[in-house]
């Protein structure tokens, strides 16, 4: 709202006044078991997560948080796990759509680019 990074309700129709890292911290304590942090602004854009606001929510709560809109490379994951300490990814239209034309087509990363994800112990 007017700039500001905040929740929104109803599908994404309505823009609250609340910053999503006290929201987090909220419904963490009311007992929530993880969190989707979606960036509307960027889902199905394919140009990355909003790995700022992932990062800020990751270090205020306890419980998983998952990563989703935005993803369009793997790159993008590499970058959200490596730097925002979220526990899980969403790609919905990075497996879906492909190519200039966005056709459907149901893809995957090699494996050898999923298993280079992993973080060692």
């Amino acid at each position: 709202m007017f700039g500001r990074t905040v929740v929104k309700a109803e599908s994404g129709t309505k823009a609250t006044r609340i910053d999503p890292v006290e929201w987090s911290r909220e419904v963490a304590r009311l007992g929530a078991g993880e969190l989707v942090m979606t960036s509307i602004e960027r889902d199905g854009t394919g140009r990355g997560y909003d790995l700022d606001l992932l990062r800020r929510v990751a270090d205020e709560v306890t419980i998983p948080v998952v990563a989703s809109g935005g993803l369009g490379s793997v790159a993008h994951m590499r970058e959200a796990i490596a730097s925002t300490g979220v526990t899980a990814l969403t790609g919905g239209s990075f497996f879906v759509l492909h190519g200039p034309r966005r056709a459907v087509l149901i893809s995957f990363p090699a494996r050898s680019e999923i298993d280079a994800l992993s973080v060692a112990p």
